[in-house]
């Protein structure tokens, strides 16, 4: 895909979709290399940094990872790969950051929503300038909790979120109204397709009540030179220690 084409639909419908970013031989070998290490050492993970469908902490029952750059293949499948260099074009030759890495494996039958939300409101980046690479490890589409967007809903700039207290996604866009001027469009995903979107766009994803796994392997990236704003970040950080007090508290109940 032309570097061109996608600077034109990420600056007019805030994402686009890069078919074929993976051979189904890459695909299958990637996501054999995240579960391995899912079930390996998803236990030493705990807080923020996992959920699961229910209170258990079965594998099986995985629902989302935010710190899976931990794992050595998979940063080095940043920093030594296409997305590195892609990422240096799409902020203007500057030095890639990679904030983190994440699987959202939304098992079948039970795999949770993620209500609309902006991804800058988690991250808290100066300036609002950032991206995320979604990769599908599995067939995604409307039926099992494919991702949806807002089209062009980044040109609102960053909006008012108010917290969710649900697992995965703890912020939620506060006033939906705004969004009805926008068309909703989901996504439909063979496994190695890749979306990439900003970090302004709203978007979101259904439950997975299908019979088919939903697997997606994303990469959260912003300029080296775009610093963190401490208020919102000290805010935000706030907001989900309340959020994880109140889920942990009902988890003993």
């Amino acid at each position: 895909m032309d570097i061109s084409e996608i600077k034109y639909d990420l600056e007019n419908k805030g994402w686009t979709i890069f078919k074929n970013f993976l051979t189904k031989k890459d695909t299958s070998k990637y996501k054999k290399i995240i579960f391995n290490y899912l079930k390996n050492n998803h236990l030493k993970f705990k807080g923020r940094d996992i959920n699961y469908v229910d209170n258990s902490k079965d594998f099986n029952k995985i629902h989302s990872l935010h710190a899976l750059q931990e794992c050595s293949e998979v940063k080095n499948f940043f920093l030594k790969g296409r997305l590195f260099k892609l990422s240096y074009l799409l902020f203007g030759n500057l030095k890639p950051e990679l904030r983190a890495s994440e699987l959202f494996k939304k098992p079948k039958k039970k795999g949770l929503k993620a209500p609309p939300h902006q991804d800058d409101f988690f991250w808290n980046v100066k300036g609002n300038k950032g991206f995320t690479f979604w990769i599908a490890l599995d067939d995604a589409n409307k039926k099992n909790g494919s991702v949806y967007y807002f089209n062009s809903s980044h040109k609102l700039g960053l909006v008012p979120h108010v917290p969710t207290y649900s697992k995965g996604t703890s912020q939620t866009v506060k006033n939906k109204k705004i969004l009805k001027t926008f068309k909703k469009e989901y996504l439909n995903l063979n496994r190695g397709d890749m979306a990439i979107h900003s970090s302004l766009i709203v978007h979101g994803s259904e439950e997975n009540y299908s019979k088919d796994n939903r697997a997606g392997w994303t990469f959260c990236v912003k300029p080296q030179t775009s610093p963190y704003d401490k208020k919102r970040t000290n805010n935000f950080k706030k907001s989900l220690t309340s959020q994880l007090k109140l889920r942990e508290k009902n988890a003993r109940i």
